[in-house]
């Protein structure tokens, strides 16, 4: 939402237009090759669990990545749609998730023990839950940043977290009254 507010990103442009090739020829998306409704995804429909996406394409029944249902049309929670945005994002602004967010997030907000990434800071302070995670990808939680699922966080941080997303802190009042809608 800082970067829909800095005119970086629109939440309502299709999310394929801000990538230098068509979506599909990305490894992650060539799944996608023969799917025309991927070039209407927004992050307006990511950020609303609207985009169509399974929540990760490991839980289908072929492991691929496919679009459920028209993007915009109905509500299915998506971590892939998450990774979405987080790969245009990336893309967009030639940094990484954990940097972006350092950036305009945990530094402003004074969030000192939040990370995409796993820090040495950690040691000894952490509990992860990692039943019902396939084996694959147990080893990519603290070393990938994911806006799905690798956020570690104090809850004394994610309490100035939800504060300031109840009170729009460091947003205009339109996207904060956009955000709540």
């Amino acid at each position: 939402l800082r970067l829909a507010d800095e005119k970086v990103l629109d939440l309502d442009r299709p999310l394929s237009e801000y990538l230098s090739r068509p979506l599909p020829e990305y490894p992650d998306y060539a799944d996608l090759a023969a799917e025309p409704r991927c070039s209407r995804i927004t992050a307006r429909m990511v950020l609303s669990h609207t985009a169509g996406f399974p929540n990760w394409r490991w839980q289908t029944k072929d492991g691929k990545l496919k679009i459920l249902f028209d993007p915009g049309t109905r509500f299915s929670y998506s971590g892939e749609g998450y990774r979405y945005l987080q790969f245009v994002v990336e893309n967009l602004t030639r940094k990484g998730l954990d940097e972006l967010a350092r950036e305009k997030v945990f530094g402003p907000l004074g969030m000192e023990r939040s990370s995409y990434l796993w820090q040495p800071r950690f040691e000894g302070e952490l509990a992860l839950d990692l039943a019902g995670i396939p084996p694959a990808f147990q080893s990519k939680i603290r070393t990938e940043a994911n806006a799905a699922g690798s956020l570690l966080t104090t809850a004394a941080d994610y309490g100035l977290f939800l504060l300031a997303a109840m009170e729009g802190k460091n947003l205009r009042p339109g996207t904060r009254a956009g955000m709540l809608k």
